[in-house]
């Protein structure tokens, strides 16, 4: 499965990415937009991020993207998108999800959203 985790700059993306990724972390990839951004040499982000979600499907392992992604387009191509919309007002260049499978709109619930996830996962 390939998850992003998606919301405006300072919302607490990689807060969330990391509990998500900590709890099973045998079972994911994670992958952060400034390391993708690092690592991408002449490829479009959206190159990069479709052979990170490629690799984990070969290796059999679930796929963590922690990315804003501004626009719907950025957000496609996700078995899961995760909103993290914890702020008073979203960034401008930041287009809210209309595909979102969850909206964390506080840190108080992540753990039942983790797990939640998680069961899907699992199945």
């Amino acid at each position: 499965m390939n998850i992003l985790i998606c919301g405006s700059d300072l919302s607490g993306k990689t807060t969330f990415a990391e509990k998500l990724f900590y709890y099973e972390n045998d079972k994911f990839l994670y992958y952060k937009d400034t390391d993708i951004e690092a690592s991408r040499g002449d490829l479009s982000f959206s190159e990069v991020t479709d052979f990170v979600k490629s690799y984990c499907t070969q290796i059999n392992k679930h796929c963590i993207v922690d990315f804003k992604a501004p626009t719907d387009e950025d957000k496609s191509g996700y078995d899961m998108v995760i909103w993290i919309d914890t702020l008073e007002e979203n960034d401008v260049d930041f287009v809210e999800p209309t595909n979102a499978d969850y909206t964390l709109n506080t840190f108080e619930d992540t753990s039942l959203i983790v797990e939640s996830i998680i069961g899907e996962i699992n199945g």
